[in-house]
């Protein structure tokens, strides 16, 4: 609801890319009271809105979409589902001590994976270029999706800590959801900037 009403419609216009003087950048506000560009005269329309969907016929598109969806739920989604009743239930912890455990390991986690991976593809990338002419083909991107293998590992180590918690500490869960976010903010930006490599030569 507050991305809905107080951030600004980022439709992309046409008339930005023809020139001319109706064609300046429009400011925050004019964004944000969907004022239109005297060049470009047209109204939003809920194709604007389903448009980016039409992207889903590719599969360099539908695939990452799917294994990027699939990293969320095993991620994100599932620490935050089961914790709450794992921690009160298993280890006796308070509310505030469940949000802690919910929160410093994945934030480390993902901390650790956006630092790491952004130019880890960027330097993959680079080396190539340098073996091969200065040939740059986007897969070479994916070649990171490796470490987004410390996802199941990481959800591994939770699990098994979890079975073993007459034995094992909470500790072990704490390093199995830090393991597990790193490998998946690996996942997501390197499907990010892979998708967005690959939409880009499609509108130019």
């Amino acid at each position: 609801m507050v991305i809905a009403l107080c951030l600004p419609e980022t439709l992309f216009n046409q008339a930005h890319q023809t020139g001319g003087d109706d064609a300046k950048e429009r400011t925050f506000l004019d964004l944000f009271l969907f004022q239109r560009s005297t060049l470009l005269r047209r109204r939003i329309v809920w194709r604007d809105f389903t448009r980016p969907f039409i992207m889903l016929r590719y599969l360099a598109v539908l695939l990452p979409a799917i294994y990027h969806m699939t990293c969320l739920a095993y991620g994100s989604a599932l620490f935050a589902i089961t914790g709450s009743v794992v921690y009160k239930e298993i280890y006796g912890f308070s509310v505030i001590q469940t949000g802690l455990i919910l929160s410093i390991p994945l934030i480390i986690g993902n901390l650790i994976g956006e630092a790491g991976a952004g130019w880890f593809t960027d330097r993959l990338l680079n080396m190539h270029a340098k073996r091969h002419d200065g040939k740059r083909p986007l897969e070479v991107r994916l070649d990171a999706l490796w470490f987004a293998l410390l996802l199941p590992v990481g959800t591994i180590i939770n699990g098994i800590c979890i079975s073993h918690a007459a034995t094992s500490s909470w500790v072990g869960n704490a390093f199995g959801m830090a393991i597990a976010n790193v490998g998946f903010q690996v996942s997501t930006t390197v499907i990010f900037a892979y998708c967005t490599d690959v939409s880009v030569p499609a509108r130019q």
